[in-house]
């Protein structure tokens, strides 16, 4: 998917300077041509968000205490202290059709609740389980649309997701992480992108009192040009 034309030079040939300027004449002018690019050509300005015209970088982190809860079986976006956990991207932030958004989340999952992990039976499969995603907000021309960049799940328990354990309950697993990425490619040239958020549930079908309690996370994304 690079995107920034490079002259090769064989041996015995005479570098100019039009040759070994056209990578960053094109990057300036947007004259992108849809090439592989060289390593290593790019500095740390070129993965800024501050409008670079190459890769850009963004975030958000919350590292404070207050937790985040949900019973619910739809996805909620979490919301930190009041905040949701996204990343909102400076109006007019456009990408083409051969771009992609590369995204990641992480957190600590905290005091979650699991008052049932389901018994063995094939319609409880899903107690013992809750799950995270990114979704991204664009537009293409008319109404925003979202899809997803990512999604994992976990067990609330040491047991998988499908048990088929008919014994008692097991036991919580309390403070630990989570982690996931992934990639969208941007589907139209001059897409415009809104924003990407974190968000959770429990279930599909969620045993009945059980909760998910998330504490610090974080959002990077970075939008690939080059």
């Amino acid at each position: 998917m690079g995107q920034i034309n490079f002259t090769k030079f064989r041996e015995g040939d005479t570098p100019d300077a039009t040759g070994l300027n056209a990578p960053y004449d094109d990057l300036a002018a947007v004259s992108i041509e849809k090439e592989n690019t060289k390593p290593n050509w790019a500095t740390r300005a070129h993965f800024d968000d501050t409008g670079e015209k190459a890769n850009e970088l963004f975030f958000y982190d919350y590292d404070g205490v207050s937790a985040f809860q949900t019973t619910n079986t739809n996805y909620q976006v979490v919301i930190n202290a009041g905040t949701p956990s996204r990343i909102t991207f400076p109006a007019g932030t456009s990408m083409d059709g051969a771009h992609i958004i590369r995204a990641g989340a992480s957190g600590i999952i905290g005091d979650i609740i699991c008052n049932t992990d389901g018994n063995g039976d094939g319609t409880q499969d899903s107690y013992n389980y809750f799950s995270f995603r990114l979704l991204v907000t664009y537009n293409v021309g008319g109404g925003n649309l979202t899809d997803v960049i990512a999604e994992c799940g976990y067990s609330y328990t040491r047991r998988s997701r499908l048990t088929n354990d008919s014994t008692g309950l097991d036991s919580a697993l309390w403070w630990r992480n989570f982690s996931f990425s992934g990639l969208w490619a941007v589907p139209n040239n001059n897409t415009q992108i809104i924003s990407i958020q974190l968000e959770a549930k429990v279930g599909p079908n969620g045993g009945a009192g059980n909760q998910l309690d998330v504490t610090r996370n974080n959002i990077n994304a970075v939008l690939v040009r080059n």
